[in-house]
């Protein structure tokens, strides 16, 4: 063997050596890395097959990976299977995060997913009966195992039921329904619906139609009529008014003065009457005397009456006397006689 040869062969084993040295020094740098990752440490338990679910796989805090699964075993009790958690974000889970098995897609993969119970929302973890090395975290089952147990518990409500039954009570209302449709004159029916259809186009004939449309029409015109001659005639009123008013207005002195003229004569005739009760309570004597005054104030009380009279119905009968005519003089007052 030549010096060559073994200087390669020398080489190669040196290589090979070193790679070997190279790949074991990898390894356990990242085993001893995994060893001393710190992390918090939860137990789950379901009641469930956990098939897809390995070592390693992610844990998720609402989508959000915050650690991986250390171990999956069966429980103490041989039924349930344990699957440990390892957080390692630092985060504290309380007793009301949920765990619950989820697949990814259509890999076959499940992780495990982390949820906050809503409030009034029941607690579906399986009981446990033996002591656990973790804390334990509340589960519940995954959605493909909710879906099969109600889909199981459809199919037990199925053939719980009675079908039989229901086949036989279908089948005789079938033939009840049958029999009243056969009891029905289906004919006589018809040919009342056909004398009905018949008379509603008699009632809705066109010529009935157009009779009563100008009906209608005649009866909205007399309506118009009529309305227009009371819209004239509350213009003719309104219009008497004004003129009545501004005839009041421009005789205004007038009236008040023929007014004034009425009060005085009251006026002097409740003075008289009070001068007669006075002299008939102080004499008898003077008895004749106080009854002719008595009589001459009636008389001229009657005689003023009159004239107001007169003048009411000659400014009744007459307006434009008002406007043209002058008031009349007032009349001396009357002197009454001596005693």
């Amino acid at each position: 063997m030549t010096m060559t040869t073994k200087r390669t062969k020398f080489a190669v084993g040196l290589f090979v050596l070193g790679g070997t040295i190279l790949t074991a020094a990898l390894l356990i740098f990242l085993g001893a890395t995994h060893l001393f990752q710190k992390g918090l440490y939860y137990a789950a338990y379901f009641d469930e097959s956990v098939q897809g679910l390995m070592k390693d796989s992610p844990v998720k805090y609402r989508g959000v990976p915050i650690g991986r699964v250390e171990s999956i075993s069966v429980a103490p009790d041989g039924k349930l299977i344990r699957v440990v958690l390892k957080i390692e974000s630092a985060q504290k889970l309380d007793q009301r995060i949920v765990a619950q098995l989820k697949a990814v897609g259509i890999t076959g993969s499940v992780f495990v997913e982390l949820e906050r119970r809503a409030n009034g929302e029941p607690d579906q973890s399986p009981k446990i009966n033996f002591p656990t090395r973790y804390p334990v975290l509340a589960s519940k089952p995954s959605e493909i195992s909710n879906l099969m147990s109600g889909f199981l518990d459809v199919l037990r409500q199925i053939q719980a039921s009675d079908l039989e039954g229901i086949s036989s009570r279908m089948k005789h209302a079938l033939k009840t329904f049958n029999q009243k449709m056969a009891d029905l004159d289906l004919k006589n029916l018809s040919n009342k619906m056909d004398s009905v259809l018949d008379h509603v186009d008699a009632l809705t004939a066109p010529k009935k139609w157009d009779a009563l449309i100008q009906s209608f029409q005649a009866s909205a015109g007399a309506l118009e009529q009529t309305m227009n001659q009371a819209g004239k005639l509350v213009k003719r009123i309104a219009l008497l008014t004004d003129q009545t008013n501004l005839i009041l207005a421009e005789n205004r002195n007038q009236i008040k003065t023929a007014l004034f003229n009425f009060r005085r004569s009251m006026e002097k005739a409740d003075k008289l009457m009070g001068n007669t009760d006075a002299l008939i309570l102080k004499t008898d004597l003077r008895t004749q005397d106080v009854f002719q005054r008595v009589q001459a104030t009636a008389h001229n009380l009657e005689r003023a009456s009159e004239e107001l009279q007169q003048l009411l119905d000659l400014i009744s009968a007459q307006p434009s006397l008002l406007l043209f005519g002058t008031p009349p003089r007032p009349k001396p007052p009357m002197h009454e006689n001596s005693q």
